[in-house]
Parts: C-alpha cells; sequence; structure tokens
C-alpha cells in the first residue's frame, strides 16, 4: 500500500500537481502495488478548496484527471475523517470508483 499523496499532503494541504499524483500512481501501477491512499474525501463546509489541494477532497473528477479511464489491478483507497466530511460527501459512485 502506497500513502504517498494522503500522507504527504499532510506537510503541504495536498497541494501536489497533478504530474507528480500521476507520476506517484505510475510508479505503484509499475512496482505492483495493491492500493495508493489517492487522499483524503472531506467536506467543503470543513475545509476551503483555496487552501486545500484536490487530494484533500478526492473527487471523481479529479481523480478521472489522473486516472482516466486505464484498467490495472491498483485500486485507489481515499480516507475519511469522522466529524470532517458529511455522509452527502461520500457519492455512491465516488464509493464504487475507489472500492
Amino acid at each position: 500500500m502506497d500513502c504517498t499523496i494522503r500522507d504527504g499532503g499532510l506537510m503541504n494541504n495536498w497541494q501536489f500537481t497533478d504530474e507528480f499524483v500521476r507520476a506517484v500512481y505510475d510508479a505503484c501501477v509499475e512496482a505492483g502495488i495493491d492500493y495508493m491512499e489517492i487522499g483524503y474525501i472531506s467536506g467543503e463546509k470543513y475545509f476551503s478548496r483555496n487552501e486545500m489541494g484536490p487530494w484533500k477532497f478526492c473527487s471523481e473528477k479529479d481523480m478521472k484527471r489522473i486516472v482516466g479511464d486505464k484498467k490495472n489491478s491498483l485500486k485507489l483507497s481515499a480516507m475519511a475523517d469522522i466529524g470532517r466530511v458529511d455522509f452527502s460527501d461520500l457519492k455512491r459512485q465516488a464509493i464504487v470508483h475507489l472500492i
């Protein structure tokens, strides 16, 4: 399991470039990693997108921008902190995409 983006984001407010996240993703695929923790699922009522990068929110749109339609065995996951996310932030399509 790789947690470079999720854990590393604690140091830079998840302000990673798409190129960096894509490079980590591609490296995980190439290395045969089973899971990549791509960030957090957080609510925008708790955190500002002006202060936090996209990997604090892990929207399906952001993930598709990195992954596209690539098919491989790498599974994406994201952490959600109770009290910092609402159930409405956990959209069904995002949950299915992450599993």
